[in-house]
């Protein structure tokens, strides 16, 4: 009952979207912020301080860019559709006048003395330059093709202007009426604004914030935020720059340009910061939310007309917002009750619900030795599987809707015809001799069988692909494919083993964190392949496409490919981040026939599970609460996170996002309150299969990037209080680590396990952590070692290793000797095994 009624309570705060906070703000009464609605035809009027509507004005047809004098005595909207640009005098809230602005005005500018309006327009070019006293034109300045956003620098004497089909930033000349400079720009800029000194210019281009030296207009830095950025916007004390992209607000310190936060809101498209700095108002496809940045908190969620779309504020209040109030837009409650309290709901940090009380949900099943909360926040946690997947109740809202995708109708079949090819067709573009790369992790399954079925006509191609996960017909332990289809890759699968061990495919040696670097410098080139193939998820109603489970490197090597083919998929996931395309950018697309093969999970042994219990008991005994997590996948260290549900404030920051990993954000444990990049997300390049792909999908709590971002060892060395989890094959007794192969024979690969463990040791606060059971083969062969077997690869160096665990306790490395290392060592090794590594280690070590 108790349940049910928590569920209620949930759907009725989920009409929200987010549930209103009460903040307070020492705004002055009459800051006032205007929001065109461009469905409706009029502007919402909301009283800042209460955020409150006070008036729904009408204007022309199509309204969406919105302007106000510097004095707050008119507010300028110019209006698509009807070509018109009204004024809105705010002493009585009505339009005055309204005049023609020229063709698809798209956005305005007010001079800082009030007495210049200047207006993009899109269809001719241009922007129009106009007596803001009375609408009279004043000049028509071109500058290039798709005029959109527009800034003035604090004199007025330069207008900067994007084109978003040029792909440039217009530098004008106001007195001269003049281009002066293009700046070549990354790919559809939209937005720009101007420092307070003038000194720089920040423009949204290609998936980054451009920050350009006024002076000089080269480009000194790239804030990279991914996902189509669409507005910024400073702070009037110009210490906070403001960003939105298609899913979340990005708040970056100026001047040092450091993103210090992120947060996730559905749909944004434009934001505006109140003139004491303290609140951001983001339009959505929702309405209007308002964000406290500094404590994290939404301020209110106010519905607007229909489909908002841009939004300013009066910087005073020396004119009263007024007016008579009519039909104001829903606006949530003026006060909460006296039990709402910011609490974080699943892992949001912008979400607050009441407090309830929730009774434990009895566990089954459960290691004595290991202590664990059941019920965290977003559901109940059961641990009767909890080694294999852990089963929880959610109640978060939907992500679909919240990330804003939605599937494109059959239509983008229509919208992409000439681009559509059977797989066969496709396949045909393959040539003798080429490069094909294929992404980490999923197969494009349609397109590599038909590859597969041209093995008669080919000669000399080379497949590369790592961690495969559907059997490869190439990729076997048959031999008739060498000279035809060669087949390499640089992480084994259960599923590629027998071909190595078979020496018909070869092993790529390289760090996924260098990537891109190595092809430098006369180096030799894998990374610019002749066709690149990847399996997308089917396209939304923008043409934009996920690469699913795995990001990696698959948008560099899609940049760098000279074909392209595209396989859309059926139930691709979609997640936040970086990982998402325009279909466009591939040159073909086939459409998926060919289904993969069902990915199976091992059930552990009752004794595995006995061992992993253990380990689990004494990491978490290295966890603390605040800290941010990277798990690797091997099979003992992925479910590390089934043992520290009880700590608080834990944050993911990984290569890889494994299962146990999902599980501690579902139930709340890692909400990323307190992580030093992207805090509130748990962000990886790779989501394991076997994790809740369905909670996955389109949660904003999610995000995929670059691997080589992910991995860069000097970004992971400045992640406050990191705990990197790996685990070891073998370990001898001063501490040199095998993790990828047995003996010369690669059994995996390195992927991430040097650059987490190194970049935690350099870390504030880190620690790295390596487990390994004690024994392997039902305990018939020791993993702790006196030396490695010959040609074994050593994958950490001993002087990286920190902390080394078993199921026979926890020893820490760093600053022991050779023979103190031996000491520990020996502490955790299976006790049948001692004496012999004992003798070993005094003939080795000792005179």
């Amino acid at each position: 009952m108790q349940l049910r009624r928590i569920i209620r309570l949930f759907g009725v705060l989920a009409q929200f979207g987010s549930v209103w906070v009460c903040t307070s703000s020492p705004l002055a009464a009459g800051v006032c912020a205007y929001v065109t609605n461009s469905g409706s035809g009029d502007v919402t009027v909301i009283e800042a301080t209460t955020h409150t509507p006070l008036k729904t004005i009408a204007v022309g047809s199509l309204p969406r860019a919105v302007a106000i004098r510097p004095d707050g005595r008119f507010v300028y909207v110019a209006n698509g559709l009807s070509r018109t640009i009204s004024v809105i005098a705010t002493s009585t809230q009505t339009v005055t006048a309204t005049f023609p602005s020229g063709r698809d005005p798209r956005d305005l500018a007010v001079s800082s003395d009030g007495q210049r309006l200047y207006v993009t327009n899109g269809s001719s070019d241009a922007v129009s330059v106009f007596d803001a006293a009375d609408g009279t034109p004043v000049g028509e300045i071109p500058v290039g093709n798709g005029p959109r956003g527009i800034a003035l620098s604090p004199d007025d004497q330069r207008a900067y202007v994007v084109t978003t089909v040029d792909d440039t930033l217009a530098v004008v000349d106001t007195a001269a009426k003049q281009v002066v400079d293009h700046l070549a720009l990354a790919n559809g800029p939209l937005d720009v604004a101007v420092a307070a000194d003038g000194k720089l210019v920040y423009v949204t281009d290609g998936n980054a914030v451009s920050v350009i030296h006024a002076g000089s207009g080269l480009i000194v830095l790239d804030l990279r935020i991914g996902n189509s950025p669409r507005a910024v916007a400073l702070s009037a004390d110009g210490a906070r720059l403001y960003a939105v992209n298609g899913n979340a607000l990005f708040v970056i310190d100026v001047p040092s340009h450091v993103i210090d936060t992120s947060r996730l809101i559905t749909s944004p498209r434009s934001l505006a910061v109140t003139p004491d700095s303290q609140l951001v108002y983001v339009t959505t496809a929702g309405g209007v939310v308002v964000l406290d940045p500094t404590a994290h908190i939404v301020a209110a969620n106010v519905v607007v007309g229909a489909d908002p779309t841009a939004i300013a504020i009066t910087e005073s209040a020396t004119v009263v917002c007024s007016g008579p109030v009519s039909a104001p837009a829903t606006a949530t409650p003026a006060a909460p009750p006296p039990s709402m309290r910011p609490w974080r709901w699943c892992g949001s940090p912008w979400i607050s619900i009441p407090s309830v009380a929730v009774p434990p949900v009895t566990a089954t099943a459960m290691a004595p030795s290991v202590s664990m909360r059941y019920w965290r926040r977003c559901g109940p946690f059961s641990t009767a599987a909890a080694l294999r997947r852990l089963s929880t109740l959610s109640v978060c809202p939907s992500r679909t809707a919240r990330l804003g995708f939605s599937k494109m109708p059959s239509s983008w079949r229509t919208t992409f015809r000439d681009r559509l090819l059977t797989a066969d067709a496709a396949a045909r573009r393959v040539s003798s001799g080429d490069l094909l790369r294929l992404p980490m992790g999923p197969v494009p399954v349609t397109l590599v069988n038909a590859l597969a079925r041209r093995r008669d006509e080919l000669r000399g191609v080379r497949v590369m692909q790592g961690a495969t996960r559907h059997p490869l017909p190439f990729a076997s332990r048959e031999s008739g494919w060498h000279g035809s289809i060669d087949f390499s890759t640089d992480f084994l699968t259960v599923l590629l083993r027998p071909a190595m061990e078979a020496r018909t495919i070869d092993f790529a040696v390289t760090d996924y964190a260098l990537g891109s670097r190595t092809q430098k410098g006369g180096r030799r080139n894998i990374w610019s392949a002749d066709v690149f193939m990847a399996l997308v998820s089917e396209p939304d109603s923008d043409g934009y496409v996920s690469f699913g489970y795995s990001l990696w490197h698959s948008k560099q090597l899609l940049g760098a490919a000279k074909l392209a083919i595209a396989e859309i998929g059926r139930d691709v996931l979609r997640t936040g981040g970086d990982n998402r395309v325009h279909l466009s950018e591939f040159d073909f697309v086939v459409e998926q026939s060919d289904m993969p093969n069902p990915i199976v999970i091992p059930d552990l042994s009752p004794e595995r599970i006995e061992v992993t219990e253990v380990i689990g008991a004494y990491v978490s005994t290295l966890v603390n609460d605040g800290d941010t997590l990277q798990i690797g996948t091997g099979t003992l260290s992925s479910l590390m996170g089934n043992y520290l549900v009880e700590k608080n404030d834990i944050g993911i920051d990984a290569e890889i996002l494994v299962a146990s990993g999902v599980e501690l954000v579902k139930l709340g444990v890692a909400n990323g309150s307190r992580k030093t990049y992207h805090p509130g997300v748990a962000t990886g390049s790779f989501i394991v299969p076997g994790a809740d792909f369905e909670y996955c999908d389109g949660n904003p709590r999610f995000g995929l990037y670059d691997i080589e971002w992910c991995n860069s060892v000097p970004r992971i060395s400045t992640i406050e209080n990191l705990v990197a989890i790996n685990q070891a094959s073998t370990i001898d007794l001063t501490g040199q680590v095998a993790s990828e192969s047995i003996g010369p024979v690669m059994y995996t690969g390195p992927g991430g396990q040097l650059a987490w463990t190194m970049g935690a040791l350099y870390a504030p606060g880190g620690r790295a952590i390596l487990v390994l059971p004690s024994t392997a083969k039902q305990g018939r062969v020791s993993r702790i070692v006196s030396s490695l077997a010959p040609g074994t690869i050593v994958t950490v160096p001993r002087t990286y290793v920190d902390y080394v665990v078993t199921e026979h306790g926890i020893a820490n490395l760093q600053g022991l000797t050779q023979r103190e290392r031996v000491t520990a060592l020996l502490e955790l090794a299976a006790p049948e095994f001692r004496d012999q590594l004992r003798f070993d280690a005094r003939r080795l070590f000792w005179p």
